[in-house]
């Protein structure tokens, strides 16, 4: 009976020790870390700080560098749309002009056809004269200043406005048209070239910038 109780009282010692180690041996060496941090020594401590500051400036540095990245791609998308639009910006503007100089181009044919008109016009009514011909003669001495001021306001040509003034005063001479011919010599290539000035463009197309009646007139002064 005593052997019993004695061996009885040796488990529960033995359990109770084991259970004491278990509840605070174990947990004292579970927080390792923690432990060996309040175990190091001051210099060990400075470089573990030291460690830290080091891998928040890393993280520091690279944050920067993400924005700076950030705004070289923005400055970046900024000059491409910058560059975009001012490629749109001179592409309309190309097409303005090429429309206006599309609209000059559209005034300066119907304005030459208009004084082809009225150069037709002033021819006929010069050779209208001879449907009277008494009549007709004393109509030319009326018509003659009329038909040399509207051929000199249409190409401000003294020499061909002159001859219009000519051909209307003498007999026979009616049937020239001075008016249309002055418009052939300023209008097409080959009266161009016959006026002392050689084309510059097309056939029949006038250079940019030249004046109406600008070869007319330098034939004038060359003859003069």
């Amino acid at each position: 009976m005593r052997a019993v109780t004695a061996l009885v009282l040796a488990i529960s010692i033995a359990t109770s020790d084991a259970y004491l180690l278990r509840r605070f041996t174990i947990p004292l060496a579970a927080p390792r870390s923690r432990a060996v941090y309040l175990c190091a020594t001051p210099e060990d401590r400075v470089r573990e700080l030291e460690e830290m500051n080091r891998v928040a400036e890393q993280r520091r540095q690279a944050a920067e560098e993400r924005a700076a990245a950030t705004e070289a791609d923005l400055r970046a998308r900024e000059q491409r749309e910058a560059a975009s639009n001012a490629a749109a910006a001179q592409a309309a503007a190309q097409a303005q002009a090429a429309a206006e100089q599309r609209m000059a181009e559209e005034q300066a044919e119907r304005e030459k056809l208009n004084k082809l008109f009225l150069s037709i016009v002033i021819d006929i009514i010069g050779m209208a004269t001879y449907a009277v011909p008494v009549a007709g003669e004393a109509g030319d001495i009326a018509w003659a200043p009329i038909s040399a001021y509207l051929v000199y306001q249409l190409y401000g040509n003294g020499l061909i406005s002159g001859l219009a003034f000519a051909e209307e005063l003498l007999p026979g001479l009616d049937i020239i048209p001075t008016a249309t011919i002055a418009w052939i010599l300023e209008n097409t290539e080959f009266g161009q070239t016959f006026a002392g000035k050689a084309p510059a463009g097309a056939p029949g197309v006038a250079p940019p910038g030249a004046e109406k009646g600008d070869g007319m007139k330098r034939a004038e002064g060359e003859e003069l």
